[in-house]
């Protein structure tokens, strides 16, 4: 049920929503491979599923968006094979379709960047937070992953591409779902948040040419985040037996 404050604005808001639609340009996805293996150690493996940030919207090649700087930063800890299932506009509704649709057996750590385009859409918070279950618990079935990281939603409402009321009603429904979100993962250890916003500069001074998807400083950032939590998983190196 939409509050007062949003049903009032809905006519201006949807003007708005259609008007920026209209003026954003239309960047494509980031070229480049889509899965692969590098690195030398202990083998890993990790998944990215996700939306056009997690597809490198507005990035000039995989290797420099969030897939290729995170495998940069894992090659010299482990040997890591990776996949990349990613595409412009998928919501977590139909991520659960993707899942069903991927070919793949155990997976060590499943990385998750959905949840924009259910806070641009009329979908409720609490159905969100509902496929969010649903979708952690079809991973979990399906590959059994050891971690599971989900990125929670950026500050909707300082971007600079969003007019006011506008940036307001989108600021406050992604808080609404960033604090749904660790409220319910708090109490589950194979889940941790990714909130790009922590020990960052300013996540909205670093953004794609459209002024609305993460710029390369930011899936930097993105990929140090996920690091910090996978590097636990992965085994130290024997100690060499072979000195005297």
């Amino acid at each position: 049920m939409l509050d007062p404050w949003t049903l009032a604005l809905s006519p201006v808001l949807f003007v708005q929503g259609k008007w920026v639609r209209l003026r954003t340009p239309k960047l494509p996805e980031a070229p480049g491979p889509r899965s692969g293996e590098q690195g030398q150690g202990p083998p890993l493996s990790l998944m990215i599923i996700g939306d056009s940030a997690a597809a490198g919207v507005g990035i000039e090649h995989q290797h420099r968006a969030l897939t290729g700087k995170l495998a940069e930063q894992l090659q010299s800890h482990c040997r890591l094979s990776w996949q990349l299932h990613a595409r412009s506009g998928l919501n977590t509704g139909q991520a659960l379709h993707l899942i069903d649709a991927i070919n793949a057996e155990a997976i060590d750590v499943v990385l998750v960047s959905l949840g924009v385009n259910d806070a641009l859409s009329p979908v409720s918070r609490q159905r969100w937070l509902n496929q969010t279950a649903a979708l952690t618990h079809t991973l979990r079935r399906r590959f059994q992953p050891s971690l599971i990281l989900l990125t929670a939603l950026p500050p909707l409402g300082a971007f600079p591409g969003l007019p006011w009321p506008l940036s307001a009603h989108l600021g406050h429904r992604a808080n609404r779902f960033n604090r749904a979100l660790s409220q319910w993962a708090a109490p589950q250890q194979d889940i941790g948040i990714l909130d790009l916003t922590t020990g960052a500069t300013l996540l909205t001074e670093h953004l794609a040419p459209d002024r609305f998807h993460p710029g390369e400083p930011v899936h930097q950032h993105w990929a140090e985040l996920a690091t910090a939590h996978i590097r636990p998983l992965v085994p130290s190196p024997a100690p060499d037996q072979t000195a005297p």
